[in-house]
């Protein structure tokens, strides 16, 4: 590495800094480091109705409206401002408190778990034994190809912006036979198969994956739900936080 240097994601600056850098680029705090061209911009901005009422604010509700969005809330009282300040410019919405997200999360997993004939039951909690192993059920595993994994990712169009780039690592991983390397690296662990029941159109693959980015972290816990005769896949989730 040259002189002078630096590597990708070294000396990042944080969330706070960012937020404290946009509010003194828009402040006369730092009016002196400003050009002249800018002043009056600044100017105009530190005299703002806005800007007056959070310096009205206490300590604490500064420090609350920071921690209801994630930020760092520590520092002076003008340092808060700041935050406070730029968070808005910024637009940050609030995090949902971890009660909230737990509901979301399980509703989130219910719907996972519905079928066109009806809710399936939960892998995790409801199915602890009739699990059959590779040696015993993997000539019980449904048809599913490659085909059939690329068609279930395209149809999660809930993922936005995250679609498309899912899309083409999927794509550039089969190219390259990543796929076959996380097998035989051992990052997923035994595949187990559970029929359901012996009327069920669907089925369930389940197995624990170590993140590859990870390899001594504990390993997360995935399952696919399968209509058997097809191989088409109806749903999957997994233990990690992305779910």
């Amino acid at each position: 590495m040259g002189k002078g240097q630096r590597s990708r994601g070294i000396n990042k600056p944080s969330s706070a800094a960012r937020l404290r850098t946009l509010y003194y680029r828009n402040s006369k705090i730092r009016a002196k480091r400003i050009p002249s061209y800018k002043k009056n911009l600044t100017a105009n901005i530190q005299n703002t109705s806005e800007m007056n009422e959070y310096r009205r604010w206490n300590v604490d509700a500064l420090k609350s409206f920071l921690r209801q969005r994630g930020l760092k809330s520590t520092g002076c009282k003008e340092d808060l401002v700041a935050l406070v300040y730029s968070a808005n410019v910024m637009k940050i919405p609030c995090k949902p408190d971890a009660v909230k997200e737990n509901i979301k999360r399980g509703e989130t997993y219910r719907q996972l778990l519905s079928s066109p004939d009806g809710s399936l039951p939960d892998p995790l909690n409801y199915l602890k034994c009739g699990w059959l192993g590779e040696k015993d059920g993997m000539s019980c595993w449904p048809p599913t190809m490659y085909f059939d994994i690329a068609t279930y990712i395209m149809t999660l169009t809930e993922l936005g912006d995250r679609h498309k780039q899912l899309v083409k690592r999927l794509m550039s991983d089969y190219k390259e036979g990543k796929a076959y390397s996380y097998f035989a690296s051992n990052w997923t662990k035994e595949i187990f198969f559970h029929p359901i029941s012996d009327n069920s159109r669907y089925c369930f693959l389940k197995a624990e994956c170590t993140p590859s980015e990870s390899v001594k972290s504990t390993p997360h816990t995935t399952w696919v739900s399968v209509e058997k005769l097809s191989g088409s896949i109806l749903n999957a989730y997994c233990t990690c936080f992305a779910g």
